[in-house]
């Protein structure tokens, strides 16, 4: 999955490695810095959240589709022992 984002930045000061900011102006002793906007954040994070779930198994989803559809996943035995599954770790 991949996360694209049109929100702007809220302002760029300096560019690193050239020793000048943006208007010719020698950078900060400190380094060069970025502002993102709240939006840039947010997006940041979903994006940080999203590299932190695990891979989506296509084929196992699939064949777990087409167990439900043939009616051999989604019994009322399936799903007890789901429920029970999700207790025991309580």
């Amino acid at each position: 999955m991949k996360i694209q984002a049109s929100l702007p930045l809220q302002q760029v000061e300096g560019v690193r490695g050239s020793g000048k900011g943006a208007r010719g102006k020698a950078s900060d002793a400190a380094g060069d810095r970025v502002r993102l906007s709240s939006e840039a954040r947010f997006i940041q994070d979903l994006r940080d959240a999203a590299g932190a779930l695990p891979e989506v198994r296509g084929d196992a989803v699939a064949q777990a589709r087409a167990d439900i559809a043939s009616g051999t996943l989604g019994t009322p035995d399936d799903i007890e022992a789901t429920i029970d599954g999700i207790l025991a770790g309580f």
